[in-house]
């Protein structure tokens, strides 16, 4: 049986290092007093699956023997209710039901090990490849994607020379196009509580995030790759036809 809870099968200390310095982590729960890899961890006789992990930082290397699918499914169901994130260290088995119950299209990334680890202080490789699971939950998931969307952005910024107050205006241009349509089909469908409803919902911050996320960064790219495009263009008299035009015009 390989578990974390021997030196033998002990995570590799630089591979730990190496996601530490991604995920700042907090709590090691499946650990002894010799081989933790946080300054807080639970111990075999302290139990880790009968405690709480609300609000810590974990990385898990559970045993991997028949109670792996209790440790897995811990990992799951504590981001459920109120632990921000859980990385946890697990051989590559899709195979398994508690890959497919608690990981497959619920994990917010599933990291595959090129070749193949050595636990602890062992001269071989593992018999097993390996994978790393993350579990975020949705607020630390936003924060996440909204860090990776403001790199991008200071990025695409820097090489158009772009500033930003123009970047300010372009949001304002689209958000209130994005009202004004709102409120043009709430009218249309006399929904006069629905037109009130998309005035407030419009006015907070998050659409704007969502505006910078979607339109925002596709007109900018355009205007990066100045890029021309077709449009489907109907005259008075009704004849359909294509124009191109240079995408920094739109």
């Amino acid at each position: 049986m390989f578990s974390s809870k021997t030196d033998q099968w002990a995570t590799p200390q630089w591979f730990f290092d190496e996601l530490d310095r991604e995920f700042n982590f907090t709590l090691d729960p499946c650990a002894d007093d010799f081989n933790h890899k946080c300054e807080k961890y639970f111990t075999k006789e302290i139990d880790g699956l009968s405690q709480s992990w609300n609000s810590q930082r974990v990385f898990c290397n559970p045993p991997y023997g028949k109670e792996i699918s209790d440790w897995v499914k811990k990992c799951y169901e504590e981001v459920q209710s109120g632990c921000p994130l859980v990385v946890l260290l697990v051989p590559a088995r899709t195979d398994t039901k508690w890959f497919h119950n608690y990981i497959y299209k619920k994990a917010a990334e599933i990291r595959f090990i090129k070749g193949r680890l050595k636990f602890g202080d062992a001269q071989n490789s593992a018999p097993f490849p390996s994978m790393v699971i993350v579990f975020r939950e949705q607020e630390e998931e936003m924060k996440v994607e909204e860090i990776a969307i403001r790199q991008e952005i200071r990025q695409m910024l820097s090489e158009s020379g772009i500033n930003k107050n123009t970047l300010k205006e372009m949001v304002k241009g689209v958000l209130h196009e994005d009202v004004e349509k709102a409120c043009k089909q709430a009218f249309a469908e006399k929904d006069m509580d629905g037109i009130v409803a998309r005035k407030i919902e419009y006015g907070f911050e998050g659409i704007v995030k969502e505006v910078i996320r979607e339109s925002v960064r596709d007109r900018i790219n355009a205007i990066f790759h100045r890029m021309t495009i077709d449009i489907d263009v109907t005259d008075r008299n009704g004849n359909s036809f294509t124009e191109t035009r240079k995408t920094g015009d739109l």
